[in-house]
C-alpha cells in the first residue's frame, strides 16, 4: 500500500465521463480526481470491486491536442462508497490499459 509521500501527483477536477463494464454495463460519472494511475469518480451506480471499465472521459476544447477530444483507458474498481449526495456513490479505479498518446493527454490534465 502506498503512503501519501509515495502517490503520484493529483489533479482535483471535474471531467464528465462515459464508463462501460466489461460485462457490458454502460453508465456516466464525473471524474473529480485523476493521477497517472488512477481516476476517482463520481457516479449513480454502483461497480463492482475487482471487474474492469473502460472509461472516455470528455476534455474541453482548451486541453484538447490535435482533434482528440476525450482521453480512452481502462482501469480496475479498487472501491467505492456513498457519495455526499445519497444518490451518488464515489469509485477509485486503477489504470490498467492507456495507449501512449492518451497517457500524454492525461498527464496534462495533471499541469
Amino acid at each position: 500500500m502506498l503512503n501519501k509521500v509515495d502517490r503520484p501527483p493529483r489533479k482535483h477536477l471535474i471531467y464528465f465521463t462515459r464508463i462501460k463494464s466489461v460485462s457490458g454495463k454502460e453508465f456516466t460519472g464525473r471524474l473529480v480526481d485523476i493521477s497517472i494511475r488512477g481516476l476517482k469518480v463520481v457516479m449513480k451506480e454502483k461497480v463492482v470491486i475487482g471487474e474492469t471499465y473502460d472509461f472516455e472521459i470528455s476534455l474541453p476544447e482548451e486541453k484538447t491536442k490535435e482533434g482528440q477530444e476525450a482521453i480512452h483507458c481502462r482501469g480496475k474498481a479498487k472501491w467505492y462508497k456513498q457519495h455526499i449526495n445519497p444518490e451518488h456513490f464515489t469509485g477509485g479505479f486503477e489504470i490498467e490499459g492507456i495507449s501512449k498518446e492518451d497517457k500524454e493527454m492525461l498527464s496534462m490534465l495533471n499541469e
